[in-house]
Order: structure tokens, then sequence, then C-alpha cells
């Protein structure tokens, strides 16, 4: 709508004649003073008449400008905010790869991809430096296509943002770093190494980004995301986030890993690094202003999985297995008080080294302490070794663990006899079975497997890579809805402000997060799985969901 631009000249005279009705109310004050004391005045004032003129030309000039200012101050555009939310982003998806420890790209549009949804349109940023960052594209939706209805959706259910942004940055070129109006760079660590024993490549864990790119992006922006090698280890992670930092991304994310991702956390809050963490423990981030998860802690899904031990078997005798770590450790004894609390007895509770391959002496403990139950506390590769020994020297009570595939097909009828039980981040994923107990996230299944279809056609899925590569897709498009909730005119600071902010919901097959309890930590819950016989009489063993997305108590 245009101004009219008349009502000026009323002011600047209104306000004139007020100058001169002052004028003339002094000079009739200074002219009832006695002579000694107006002459003096009179004579300072005609010899600093003209200083005074331009005096009263300057206040004219502010008064009316600042009037003018505000009368024409326009209200800043507010992103639209997604309740489409989002790992292990990144987690524990990206964990699988190459033992060479090369970086993959994800990066501009794929060939043949199709454009955004709807008529391009553009709209400046409030409070960047001078730098637009807006997206392009509809500007009602971030990406239908990929998030359902609920792209372009505020959590408040209306086009306006609700959520702050923080103030890590400020305007700034930092705030506005790996991110233009149609690209975000995104930089991760992952344990690459492992890649070789579930046959992966980096490039198969990176399958979400380039479905999202063929269809648009997020607000028209398309995302380059680059994997680093953390080797799995407690000093790896911090040399491969330097890697990522010298990339200038918009943040940096971190696969999974006890041992691996608290010293990352440590560097980033140093380095003031946005960073965006995958399953770890919990302990010691409290106080980390630069670093945020979507994932279940540690301590937790040690406690779900107590209590789906206390529910399956109650009043047992538990043994414990874990990895000898102070960053394992506080998994641990959230276990053990989990099950006291439920009413269990722990009767054996065993550190092992890092693979440390042989584990006879801590089995026949187990058997000697009578263990009905045994809680393994390492990774996927420690646990199917463990429970092979086990299965060697007779032992069989009910193994709980975090289910991979790695487990069932490795163990194949050993996983059946009694059936594994566990939780992890991601529900469980079975090739080719979008029914039966799969049915609550098989449109999502169907979603993957066509896309791996056509963009990593090698990736065994059926195989030990197949859940590894769902955990990706199901962690990434957890993050991404972070970024669908950023909005249009997404910044670091708006990104941090949307968890600061309290930001509750579900993308995708992830289980819920919620952001409002200290704006940090925002995974609480976690899927729940056996083992079964996949096809009857064929003794092939695979992962089914028990319970979906079970909160820790």
């Amino acid at each position: 709508m245009q101004h009219s631009d008349t009502w000026i000249w009323a002011v600047v005279g209104g306000l004139a004649i007020a100058g001169l009705l002052l004028f003339h109310i002094l000079n009739g004050i200074i002219s009832s003073l006695p002579a000694e004391v107006r002459a003096p005045i009179t004579a300072t004032a005609k010899a600093n008449s003209r200083p005074l003129v331009v005096l009263a030309v300057i206040v004219l000039w502010t008064a009316t400008y600042a009037l003018y200012s505000v009368a024409h101050l326009t209200a800043p555009v507010n992103p639209v905010a997604a309740a489409a939310q989002s790992g292990t982003a990144a987690q524990p998806g990206a964990n699988a790869t190459t033992p060479t420890g090369t970086t993959t790209t994800t990066t501009g549009t794929v060939p043949g991809a199709a454009t955004g949804p709807g008529t391009p349109a553009t709209v400046t940023a409030p409070g960047t430096g001078g730098t637009a960052i807006s997206g392009t594209g509809n500007p009602t939706t971030a990406n239908s296509t990929v998030f359902g209805s609920q792209a372009g959706k505020s959590s408040a259910g209306t086009a306006s943002s609700p959520y702050h942004d923080s103030n890590l940055y400020k305007p700034g070129a930092a705030n506005v770093r790996g991110i233009t109006k149609d690209s975000v760079v995104v930089c991760g660590h992952a344990p690459l190494t492992l890649g070789y024993a579930i046959n992966t490549k980096p490039e198969d864990e990176l399958v979400f980004w380039n479905y999202l790119n063929a269809n648009g992006g997020i607000y028209g922006r398309k995302f380059t995301v680059t994997l680093e090698d953390d080797q799995y280890t407690a000093t790896g992670g911090v040399p491969a986030a330097q890697k990522c930092q010298a990339k200038n991304p918009f943040m940096i994310f971190g696969a999974l890993g006890d041992d691996v991702i608290p010293p990352v956390r440590q560097w980033a809050e140093q380095n003031k690094e946005l960073y965006l963490y995958g399953f770890t423990l919990r302990t010691g981030s409290e106080k980390f202003r630069y670093s945020f998860t979507n994932t279940i802690s540690s301590e937790d899904l040690s406690s779900v999985i107590a209590d789906l031990g206390a529910d399956k078997f109650p009043h047992t005798k538990v043994g414990i297995i874990w990895r000898n770590s102070t960053n394992f450790q506080p998994a641990r004894d959230q276990f053990k008080r989990e099950v006291v609390k439920r009413g269990g007895t722990v009767v054996a509770d065993i550190p092992v080294m890092q693979d440390q391959g042989n584990y006879s002496q801590e089995i026949l403990t187990l058997q000697q302490s009578g263990a009905e139950v045994v809680f393994v506390l390492d990774d996927a590769f420690s646990q199917t070794n463990i429970i092979k020994q086990g299965k060697s020297q007779q032992y069989n009570p009910h193994w709980l663990v975090f289910g991979f595939n790695v487990q069932t097909k490795g163990l194949g009828k050993d996983a059946l006899t009694p059936p594994l039980m566990g939780s992890n981040l991601a529900p469980p994923y079975e090739c080719h079975h979008f029914d039966g107990p799969y049915a609550s996230y098989g449109a999502e299944l169907k979603i993957f497997e066509a896309a791996y279809a056509k963009y990593s056609p090698n990736t065994d899925l059926c195989g030990i890579a197949g859940d590894v590569a769902w955990q990706s897709w199901v962690s990434f498009k957890n993050m991404a809805g972070l970024f669908v909730a950023c909005g249009r005119d997404c910044t670091r600071d708006r990104f941090a402000g949307v968890m600061e902010s309290g930001f509750k919901g579900t993308t995708g097959a992830a289980c819920p997060v919620d952001f409002s309890g200290d704006g940090h930590h925002g995974g609480f819950a976690a899927d729940l799985f056996e083992a079964y016989e996949t096809t009857p009489g064929s003794g092939n063993a695979g992962w089914r969901p028990i319970r979906r997305c079970v909160k820790a108590t």
C-alpha cells in the first residue's frame, strides 16, 4: 500500500510554529529580568545567533525524521516453522562406511532432480548482517513431498515462527556461515573405518540427502553433506571435527559413541562450533551452550532396556557386561539402579576392555552367578562375539542388547534360542517388510527402499548393511526436520534457537523429540526390539518391533 507524504509538511509547519511560540515566551521571560541580568544574556544570545539557528534546524529535522521512521516501520517477515521434526543422526546412521577414511560428498542437484514445489519467492531475512539468506521455493511449505502435510506449519499451527533466536553468534558473518539462499553445507564425523565390516561405503549412508535434494531441498536450499572418519575412538573425534571445521559448515554433527562424542563436545564449546550430536552419554554435557542432541542418551536407553527386562522377566537374577570406560559407566550405573528399583537383583557386574576378544572367563562368572538375564553394554560387534562365546559354553540366558542386524544376521538361529531382546534409536528394519509389525512406519520404509534403489542400488539392504542404512535415513531425516523448523530465514542462531525455544515434533519414522526441558537435550524415547524367525522354518533371524518410542522412566 502506498503511503501519502503530505503529513510531513504538516509536521514541519507545526514544529516551526511551536518553535516561534517558544521563542516568544522566552523573550518575554528575559525582558522581565533586571537590566543587570538581562544585558549579559542578550549579548550572549546575539553572539551565538548562528549556532542557535543551526540547533533549531537540527531539532526540527531530527524530530521529523524520527516520526517518519516510526510511521513507516515494517514488521519483519517471520519464517515459516514446522511441526515436522527430526536420531543417531545422524547419527547412528552415519556410522557405517569404508576403511579408507575418505571424505564423501553429496552436493548440488542430483541429475534429473525435480525442482522445489510451488512458485519461487524470496524474502529478505532481517538481522543477518546485510546478508540475504532466505530460501526460495514455495513460501508456505518447506517440502511437502518429503515431509508431508506438516511441512510449513509451525508448532503453534500458524504461519508465524514460535521460536526465538539464540545469541551464540549474533548478526554477522558467523551467523550465516555455511548457508545461502539456495544451499546449506553440513559436515559430520562418523566411524567410517567400520565400513568394511558391514560392506558399506560412506556414500551409501548419505542417500537421504540425494533424495531430499532431488525433491527440491528445504525452502529451495540444496544440501552438501560430507563425512570425516572419527575411527570410532576417543582420540579420533576431535581431528575429524577439525577437518569439518575447515570446510566452514553451517554446523557439525557427530554420529555416535560414548567414548567418541564427549571430547568433541568439549572442543565445540571451546571453539564456538554449532554441534548436533548423536547417541552418547548425557553426563558432562549439562552446561554446554553450543552442543545439542535430538537423540536419546545412553543412560536413558539403558533405562529403557532395564525396564524391558523387568517387564519380560520380573524378579530375576541379572548380569551386566560393560566396557570399562568412564564414558560407559553412567549407562551401566543407570541400568543397575533401574533393575533394583524394579525388584531385580544384579548378581554379576563385569567390566571388559574395548575389543577384548576373549570373554570365556567373564561368561563363566555369569554362569556361576546364576544370571538369567544379561545386559551387554558395548558395541554391536562385541555384543555378538560375547553371545557366540556364551553359546559355545552352553550358556543361554536372555540377552539384552542394542539391536542391530549385525547380531541377527551374524548369529542366525542362535539369535532365537532364546530370542534376543533390546532397543535402538530407529525402529527395526527387515528388507521388503512393510506390513504386520512394521505397518506403523511401512510407508516410510517403501520410500526408503525406493530411494536406495535409485541412488545406491548396490547397497545390500537385506544384509547387515540394511539396518545401518535405515538408521542413517531415519536420523538424517530427523536432523532435516530441524532445518524445516528453522524456516525460510534460517541462521545458525535461529537453528539453535529452535531447540532452545523448546521445539517438539516428529519427523518420519523417528521417535518424537522434545527440547522443552533444557533446550539442548531433545531425545527421550526409543524402540523396543525382539528377534524372530522372519520366515517360519527358515532359521533366518531378524528384528521386529515390540513397542514404539518407549520413554525412559
